[in-house]
C-alpha cells in the first residue's frame, strides 16, 4: 500500500497544485474502496460478451439504443469511453434528446455536478467481470431507476439478427428492416392511408403480418390495439421477434387461417388491414364477406389482374348475382405465399365493385402498374356509408 501511495504521489506532481490534490484524493479513495476486491478472481476480465457484438461499428445497434432511450423522455447522461459516448450522443442529439457525456471507467467515481438531477444515467460499458457486475449492482442500488446500462438496452435487439440468420426474411438487410421497425420509414405507403383515415387510437385487425414491417408502421401511427392474424409459423415467429425486441405492448399475434376470421369469433374493429393477402384466398367471397363482418372500414392492398398479366383469359366467378373477372394462380410453398394451393387475382374494378355493391364508399390510395405476379397493384379504403 505504501508503494502505491508513493507512486500516485510522484505522478501527482506532473500536474498543477490544485489538480495534484484532486487527482491524488480521487486515486487514493478509489483504490482504498477497491483494494478488497482486487485480491480475488473477481477481477478477471473476459474480453467480450458472447451475445453482444461491437456496438460502436454497427449503426443498427446504435439506432436501436437511441430508440430505447427516447422512450424515457428525460435528460440523459452517457458514461463511458469518450469516443464511444460522443458517437452515441450525436445520434441522440439528432433525435432532439437532451444528452450529456461523462468520460468514465469502472474504477472512477461518478460526478454529476452540473447535470440535471433527474437525468437518466447510462453506463456505456459492457460488464465482463465479477467486479464490474458488482459495480453495476452498487450503482443501481445508489441511483435506483435513474441508472441503466447499454447492455440491457441493446440485448432485446439481438433477437433480430439471430432470427434473420435462421429464417427467410423478405427484407434481408438489418439496417433497412430496423428502420421499418423503428418507424423511421414506412414499408409501404400506409402514411397515405393515415391521411384519409387517421389511425391514432383505432382498434385494428391485420391479416398476414409476414415479418411485422407493416405492423411497425401501424404501431408508429398510434393504433390503440392491433390483432395480427398469421397462419405460417415462420412468419408468426418473425412478427413475435419484432414485438418482443421493439416492445410493441399493444400488439397481439394469433395463429389462425384468415378464412376462419369473422365477427363471430373476433368481434369488430375500427379498421380491417388486409395488405397483400386477398389474392391468397381459395374462397375469396367468403374472405371478403368476413372482412365486412369485422369492420365498417376496410383497407385492402394487393395485386390485381390485367388483360396481359398474368397470362391467360379471365375466369368469371359469379356471386350474389354479380360476375367478377378473375385469374386463378397456383401458390408455391414459400413464406410469402398463402397456405392454400390456389388463389385468385381480381380485376381491380371488380374487386372494388364487391364493396360498392355493399354500400361502401371506395377511396383509392394508390393504383400502380406491376410487372410481377399480376399487372396492377391497387390499394384502397372501403368505408361503410
Amino acid at each position: 500500500m505504501l508503494k502505491k501511495i508513493q507512486y500516485f504521489w510522484q505522478l501527482s506532481y506532473q500536474r498543477s497544485p490544485q489538480k495534484n490534490l484532486e487527482a491524488l484524493r480521487n486515486k487514493f479513495n478509489s483504490k482504498l474502496h477497491q483494494s478488497h476486491q482486487e485480491l480475488g478472481d473477481n477481477q478477471r476480465i473476459y474480453q467480450a460478451n458472447a451475445v453482444i457484438p461491437d456496438l460502436w461499428n454497427q449503426a443498427s445497434y446504435q439506432e436501436f439504443i437511441a430508440h430505447q432511450l427516447q422512450i424515457h423522455h428525460q435528460p440523459i447522461v452517457l458514461l463511458g469511453k469518450l469516443e464511444e459516448i460522443n458517437l452515441l450522443g450525436a445520434i441522440l442529439f439528432k433525435k432532439n434528446l437532451q444528452v450529456n457525456t461523462l468520460e468514465w471507467d469502472w474504477q472512477d467515481p461518478i460526478n454529476l455536478n452540473g447535470f440535471p438531477e433527474y437525468s437518466l444515467l447510462v453506463i456505456c460499458h459492457i460488464p465482463v467481470s465479477e467486479y464490474q457486475w458488482n459495480a453495476i449492482q452498487e450503482l443501481k442500488q445508489r441511483y435506483l431507476n435513474r441508472l441503466t446500462t447499454i447492455y440491457e438496452l441493446v440485448l432485446p435487439f439481438t433477437l433480430l439478427p439471430v432470427a434473420q440468420s435462421s429464417l427467410d426474411y423478405y427484407v434481408k438487410n438489418l439496417g433497412e428492416i430496423t428502420s421499418y421497425y423503428l418507424g423511421e420509414t414506412y414499408f409501404r405507403p400506409i402514411d397515405q392511408l393515415n391521411d384519409v383515415f387517421p389511425l391514432a387510437e383505432k382498434s385494428v385487425i391485420e391479416f398476414g403480418p409476414l415479418e411485422g414491417c407493416l405492423t411497425a408502421g401501424l404501431v408508429k401511427l398510434g393504433v390503440k390495439s392491433l390483432t395480427c392474424i398469421e397462419a405460417r409459423a415462420e412468419n408468426a415467429i418473425k412478427t413475435l421477434v419484432a414485438c418482443s425486441a421493439f416492445g410493441w405492448k399493444n400488439v397481439e399475434l394469433v395463429m389462425d387461417d384468415f378464412h376462419n376470421v369473422n365477427h363471430l369469433k373476433y368481434g369488430t374493429y375500427d379498421l380491417v388491414f388486409a395488405h397483400g393477402v386477398y389474392y391468397h384466398s381459395l374462397a375469396p367471397f367468403l374472405f371478403l364477406e368476413n372482412l365486412c363482418s369485422l369492420s365498417e372500414n376496410i383497407f385492402i392492398g394487393g395485386f390485381c389482374a390485367t388483360d396481359e398479366l398474368p397470362e391467360g383469359d379471365y375466369e368469371l366467378l359469379e356471386y350474389s348475382g354479380e360476375k367478377y373477372r378473375t385469374k386463378m394462380h397456383k401458390e408455391v410453398d414459400y413464406f410469402t405465399s398463402g397456405v392454400n394451393p390456389i388463389g385468385y387475382f381480381f380485376h381491380k374494378d371488380d374487386l372494388m365493385k364487391f364493396f360498392q355493391e355493399r354500400n361502401y364508399e371506395v377511396i383509392v390510395i394508390s393504383d400502380e402498374d406491376a410487372e410481377i405476379a399480376a399487372g396492377n397493384y391497387l390499394r384502397f379504403l372501403a368505408c361503410k356509408k
